[in-house]
């Protein structure tokens, strides 16, 4: 992530509908789990993700970040949180229950090896959870201010990941910007507009609006098991066996 970014991001990720979306999905395929359990969240950025787990009644947290600054955030809610690479996890084997990673994999170089370093770390059976951007016609201005390496199909995940991780969900979700989100891209290509989905965010009625419809979709998902054809983003389950 660009550094004039960051401050941007700390803003967003507290009220922004995507990561507030994003948030109320994880916590919804893991709430159920025993509150003892160890959890790492990986790239856990200011920490706000970690705050809802706490909320939940998740005692064992930990999070890591390559962001000096998102690491001093996160400290002021979770004690257990590292300055460390995603792809070099500094903790023993067989340590974790679940591992989230919103949006990590994208930013690095070689996903195959970073998901068998988070395999390494997880005891067996637990799970990782994980979000990364879809479909590569989707690429715009915002995946390289963002350090993007690359978007994501559902044969990318079955490609990267080893053999001693089984997929147990995979879905594509965020429905409602895909047709956007391919418009602004063109219109990127075409006549090189250089923004970001940032003005969503700010204004607040739009904000509150985008919101309520990102939960629709979450409760579909989570409570009918409708899932999008297609999205933004793709969201996947991992099984350790």
């Amino acid at each position: 992530m660009e550094k004039k970014y960051i401050e941007e991001y700390i803003n967003l990720e507290k009220k922004g509908f995507w990561f507030k979306a994003r948030r109320e999905l994880i916590l919804g395929l893991i709430k159920n789990n025993k509150k003892d359990i160890k959890i790492l969240d990986i790239g856990c950025a200011g920490g706000v993700l970690l705050k809802e787990l706490k909320k939940y009644g998740f005692l064992n947290l930990y999070g890591i970040d390559i962001e000096e600054k998102f690491v001093k955030l996160s400290k002021k809610i979770c004690k257990n949180i590292f300055l460390a690479d995603a792809g070099h996890l500094p903790f023993k084997d067989d340590y974790f229950d679940i591992i989230i990673a919103s949006d990590i994999l994208e930013h690095l170089k070689n996903d195959k090896k970073a998901l068998k370093e988070w395999c390494r770390v997880l005891k067996n059976g637990g799970k990782i959870i994980f979000g990364v951007p879809a479909f590569n016609i989707l690429w715009s201005y915002h995946d390289i201010i963002n350090c993007h390496k690359k978007r994501y199909r559902k044969k990318d995940i079955f490609q990267a990941v080893p053999e001693n991780l089984k997929v147990v969900k995979l879905f594509y979700w965020n429905m409602l910007f895909f047709i956007p989100t391919l418009f602004y891209k063109l219109s990127w290509k075409v006549f090189n507009i250089k923004k970001t989905h940032v003005s969503f965010f700010k204004n607040k009625r739009i904000n509150r609006f985008l919101t309520l419809l990102m939960k629709i979709e979450n409760l579909l998902i989570l409570k009918l098991k409708l899932f999008p054809p297609l999205g933004v983003s793709l969201i996947g389950v991992l099984k350790k066996i």
